[in-house]
């Protein structure tokens, strides 16, 4: 597999969860909304090798960046009272603070 092209499923793969989209969409249901004054990798629902794993990768600037990233996104909350919409436009997306919030982080790591 071409590291580049990672998916969501091979995340969560990564961590040990079960990978299939309605595992994602349930986990990331489940978890959400988490506070923004708690980095992706200090959430209290991942084990210990977990949020090592995060850590390691969001540090190495992985390509797994990208993927976490997203991931940490879909964790925070969001308009509409929490609900996320499916298939968002981009400016709706970016309007969302936590959203332009985690793309200027990624930004700033591939700068």
């Amino acid at each position: 597999m071409n590291p580049a092209h990672h998916t969501m499923q091979d995340l969560f793969a990564q961590l040990g969860l079960p990978d299939d989209d309605a595992s994602i969409e349930a986990f990331t249901e489940q978890h959400r909304p988490l506070p923004m004054n708690i980095r992706i990798y200090d959430a209290p629902f991942w084990s210990v090798s977990q949020a090592a794993l995060i850590r390691e990768k969001l540090n190495e600037d992985a390509d797994w960046s990208v993927l976490i990233d997203t991931l940490n996104v879909q964790l925070r909350d969001h308009p509409a009272g929490g609900q996320q919409v499916a298939n968002p436009s981009t400016a709706a997306v970016m309007a969302d603070p936590a959203v332009a919030a985690a793309v200027a982080a990624a930004v700033a790591r591939l700068s």
